[in-house]
């Protein structure tokens, strides 16, 4: 695992700054953030701001470095068996503007789990309605009733 790296991938003024997270040889993600630079202002070989002197450009690369941290804190929180995919990567980064302290969401894999999961996100969103919950949770009560049935999760 490596530390993320920040690069830019133009040289129109103002260029998106993008994320990389290589994890292995078969792992290397690109990811864009919400933030752009004049590339002027920006360390090519360093992957980060030039002139920090600068309050705004000062605080972007306060902004840079809190989403080094959260990238490679959500990968040391993870299950071992959840994948790193671009939308993991996304949702970390689409997050950064977000101050949570704690655990950074990660998308299960086990059927049950995931399930919660995705309860707990279309709360959180607001667009479900109750009698919708009651189904989704119908179906995770016949999924738990089949897993003890054949004695295997999923």
């Amino acid at each position: 695992m490596g530390a993320p790296k920040f690069l830019l991938q133009g040289r129109k003024n103002p260029s998106t700054i993008y994320v990389r997270y290589s994890v292995s040889r078969n792992i290397d993600i690109k990811v864009k953030t919400q933030w752009a630079i004049n590339p002027a202002d920006w360390s090519k070989s360093k992957g980060k701001v030039k002139h920090v002197n600068d309050d705004a450009l000062k605080t972007l690369q306060n902004k840079i470095d809190a989403l080094t941290s959260k990238i490679i804190d959500a990968y040391n929180l993870r299950d071992d068996d959840s994948e790193i995919t671009p939308n993991w990567l996304r949702r970390i980064v689409g997050n950064s503007n977000e101050v949570k302290e704690g655990s950074v969401d990660v998308i299960p894999k086990l059927v049950i789990p995931y399930i919660e999961y995705y309860i707990k996100q279309k709360i959180d969103i607001g667009k479900v309605k109750p009698n919708t919950i009651k189904t989704y949770n119908s179906y995770k009560k016949r999924i738990l009733n089949f897993q003890e049935a054949i004695g295997e999760e999923f």
